[in-house]
């Protein structure tokens, strides 16, 4: 395994930057990248991310850096898909994440899921 920073064998470090957080954030270069735009050092102590305050502002800063406040606006199913590839790289598990999709959209009241009707919220 060698992803984005990610060796286990030769850097038994590397395994130590699993998916923690609310978008479960992976890889060493995203915790170097988020804890240089938070002030935080992530690499020397990636557990932080799994505490809630640091782990949302994590969240947030990811959600920010690959702008998908603009793909959400757009309220449709192939922008949820984007969304979705941009924070897990894929699509595993899809269907269920549609059905959720989906079953919020009709608790918020935006079961059309119309491109000009928004939901009615941000992330900021």
């Amino acid at each position: 395994m060698n992803q984005l920073g990610n060796n286990c064998e030769n850097y038994p470090d590397g395994c130590l930057y699993k998916g923690r957080g609310p978008l479960q954030l992976t890889h060493k270069s995203n915790y170097e990248k988020a804890g240089e735009a938070l002030g935080l050092d992530l690499v020397g102590d990636p557990d932080q991310v799994a505490e809630p305050e640091v782990g949302f502002k994590v969240a947030v800063w990811f959600w920010n850096d690959h702008n998908l406040n603009s793909l959400a606006d757009e309220n449709t199913l192939d922008a949820f898909k984007k969304i979705t590839k941009k924070i897990n790289g894929g699509q595993n598990g899809a269907q269920e994440r549609e059905r959720y999709w989906q079953k919020t959209g009709e608790v918020l009241g935006c079961a059309e899921r119309k491109k000009s009707k928004p939901l009615p919220f941000h992330i900021v």
